[in-house]
């Protein structure tokens, strides 16, 4: 999806979820054995929470209980990973950042950078 990320995805989980009795209680019957199963980081653990709350309007009667959680365990989790992983963060030296005030004309474009910029075309054949 364009535009998502982690956040807005917890989000909507949030919003979505509904007061589900069958997931209720078929959660506190099976929460040791799924928690222990799932959660192995302190991440992992909003990833469950946020699994519970997306099975109260995702679940399917007909279907296992614990199969569905830890399915949807799995899609969350990867889903997190990747919406974290389209974050890119740069970090950029100041001394990078100053600009000088002027340059001459003899300072604006050395052989170097013409012979750099004619490689480049080469290598790119424009």
């Amino acid at each position: 999806m364009k535009n998502w990320n982690k956040y807005k995805r917890m989000q909507t989980n949030i919003n979505k979820a509904l007061l589900n009795a069958a997931v209720v209680n078929l959660t506190m019957k099976n929460y040791d054995e799924l928690h222990n199963e799932l959660v192995a980081r302190d991440c992992d653990q909003d990833i469950f929470h946020d699994t519970y709350l997306k099975l109260t309007y995702k679940y399917n009667p007909d279907k296992d209980f614990k199969e569905q959680f830890r399915w949807l365990f799995c899609q969350l989790k990867g889903a997190y990973y990747r919406d974290d992983k389209g974050v890119i963060v740069y970090r950029l030296d100041d001394s990078r950042l100053e600009i000088p005030d002027y340059l001459s004309d003899e300072e604006s474009i050395s052989s170097k950078d013409v012979s750099l910029i004619e490689k480049l075309k080469a290598v790119l054949k424009l």
